[in-house]
């Protein structure tokens, strides 16, 4: 019995070895973007990995973001926020109404969203 036992032990450590072997080497990285001491309400922030990655995320109207598969490292990052949409660009189309199709999505006002930050 206590072979049996070892050899099943054995085997359970081979394959907890294996798995953790096969384990992402990413991680989620999370947070909140503060500008002038208030969280800034829309944009972007990317990171530039070692390894010439390249991953984003987009920061939400309370200024949290979440970019997942972020590999280990240091990275080099950077933040964009978007200006206003040129006038007239969000006009309303008068199209005949299509059957069973998704209703079309309420333009944006990213003015009201929108903050300007130094390019450094």
């Amino acid at each position: 019995m206590n072979k049996k036992l070892s050899f099943t032990a054995m085997v359970l450590l081979a394959g907890l070895i294996a798995v953790s072997g096969c384990q992402s080497r990413t991680t989620i990285l999370s947070g909140q973007v503060y500008y002038q001491g208030k969280p800034l309400p829309g944009g972007t922030v990317m990171l530039f990995c070692e390894d010439k990655q390249i991953v984003s995320g987009i920061i939400n109207k309370d200024g949290r973001y979440s970019i997942p598969n972020v590999p280990p490292g240091a990275a080099k990052v950077t933040l964009m926020t978007y200006p206003p949409l040129p006038a007239g660009y969000g006009i309303p189309q008068n199209l005949p109404p299509s059957k069973d199709a998704p209703k079309p999505a309420e333009p944006s006002d990213r003015s009201a969203t929108y903050v300007t930050i130094p390019e450094r």
